[in-house]
């Protein structure tokens, strides 16, 4: 017969990702019960339930930021990252907070703070680029800080030649959303690639486990945005 194990059999990832389905729970439910309540009174609801939306993606960036504990470089880097781009989210809404809840007037068609949403996933990228599951990069590939600031500076580009001129040069609101969402569209698309090729070439069953969660978690949250995008445009 084959010897028994010595100690308990780690199921990877079992705690965190309880501990988020639970955080989850919690807060669609508390977050449904305030639209319930609220409902006749829509200037409250505004107030209390924007600043709710902080907590996501607070708890997200430090969620991400505590798996980078006794890890690895590059493991460390690709979690450190996730909670970078996690934490642009963070300050993003809290902009659209400062303008419906401290200001008291709905955000701007044109809005300053969108190139925060639209470059929070290019840190995403990059962690992408550190291969983390990969115990050995191939010869010859060694991500370096240099190449983060490039990468940085491609999507600037890119956002300053299709958006920006539609923001300042000739101010249109209409094509100044069309753009945008065209480009935050190819920028999601990009990033969900490339999960889906890391999924496809990771190493670890551990690691597959993550790139499937956060393609999950990122698929579900584009295509609630995009919903919400379209019904702000149809104002509905």
């Amino acid at each position: 017969s084959s010897p028994r194990p010595s100690g308990p059999v780690r199921v990877p990832f079992r705690r965190p990702l309880l501990v988020v389905a639970l955080f989850s729970l919690v807060y669609l439910l508390a977050y449904s019960s305030l639209s319930v309540v609220l409902d006749h009174n829509r200037l409250l609801l505004a107030k209390v339930a924007n600043p709710l939306e902080l907590i996501p993606p607070l708890f997200a960036a430090v969620f991400l930021a505590s798996n980078a504990r006794g890890k690895n470089s590059r493991e460390r880097w690709f979690w450190y990252l996730l909670a970078l781009g996690t934490a642009q989210w963070f300050v993003g809404q809290l902009l659209w907070v400062y303008f419906e809840v401290f200001l008291g007037q709905p955000v701007p068609d044109i809005f300053f703070g969108d190139i925060v949403f639209f470059l929070r996933i290019v840190p995403f990228l990059a962690a992408a680029g550190l291969r983390p599951d990969r115990q050995r990069l191939p010869h010859g590939y060694r991500p370096t800080y240099l190449d983060f600031i490039f990468l940085v500076l491609w999507w600037i580009f890119l956002y300053s030649f299709m958006v920006l001129p539609w923001q300042f040069i000739q101010p249109d609101a209409v094509s100044y959303s069309r753009s945008y969402n065209h480009l935050w569209f190819v920028e999601n698309l990009i990033w969900l690639g490339a999960l889906a090729y890391l999924l496809i070439r990771a190493e670890s069953h551990r690691w597959r486990n993550v790139y499937i969660g956060l393609a999950l978690c990122h698929g579900l949250y584009y295509a609630g945005s995009h919903a919400a995008n379209l019904a702000i445009q149809n104002q509905t």
